[in-house]
């Protein structure tokens, strides 16, 4: 659509003509390692001045004890959206464990497990309780943390990740890095970039609609 690629157009010229992202290759270079989690070590070790993440990273961040920061909202356009992560729970069929398995799931949503979630500073706990919610709110034990309700009041912008039916979202991250490495590399352009994800992706649509067998 004209907002997909206008919002590629913004995020390549923020790192391809203002650099104020570093690039691929710098990125990795600076990156102590090239696994899941990359983006958040760089602005760990102040390399980097913003990092969209979720509260998680608080763990790590506390780790570092002169890195001073904060959160903010997500940049946004004209429609606020942020991306919804979560957790969840489950037993599988088969578990020959089900009774000790629900135990222990009943022992991550109980109060003592939730009042830890907050106060370690992992994600959003999940039981509306005045107790927990004080202890999400601020944490005496880190007093430069006083911006925890952001967390909280951005849920309402929150939204899940589509995924179509049609086609196994590997293949569609793997089109969508290969086509955005082509545009860093400066081989298409943005618009050109978006054209080419989209088609590809829809030609395997296409061909999974045509023999289902591709989707097991």
């Amino acid at each position: 659509s004209p907002e997909v690629k206008k919002g590629i157009r913004y995020w390549a010229d923020l790192r391809l003509k203002y650099h104020v992202l570093p690039t691929a290759s710098e990125a990795q270079s600076m990156s102590p390692t090239g696994a899941w989690g990359g983006d958040a070590l760089l602005f760990r070790s102040s390399v980097v001045a913003m990092n969209i993440s979720g509260r998680w990273l608080a763990i790590q961040y506390r780790e570092e004890k002169d890195l001073d920061w904060d959160v903010v909202s997500v940049p946004h356009g004209p429609n606020r959206v942020t991306l919804l992560a979560s957790k969840c729970y489950s037993i599988p069929k088969t578990s020959p464990n089900r009774a000790a398995a629900l135990t222990f799931i009943s022992h991550l949503l109980g109060k003592d497990n939730q009042l830890l979630v907050a106060n370690y500073g992992d994600g959003i706990p999940v039981l509306d309780d005045p107790a927990i919610k004080k202890a999400f709110a601020y944490n005496p034990e880190y007093p430069t943390e006083r911006s925890n309700q952001v967390h909280l009041d951005e849920m309402k912008y929150a939204r899940v990740q589509e995924y179509s039916p049609y086609i196994n979202n590997l293949d569609v991250s793997a089109v969508m890095s290969m086509e955005l490495d082509r545009m860093w590399l400066g081989e298409q352009s943005p618009d050109q970039a978006c054209d080419r994800i989209a088609d590809r992706i829809n030609a395997i649509i296409r061909r999974n609609l045509a023999n289902p067998n591709f989707l097991d």
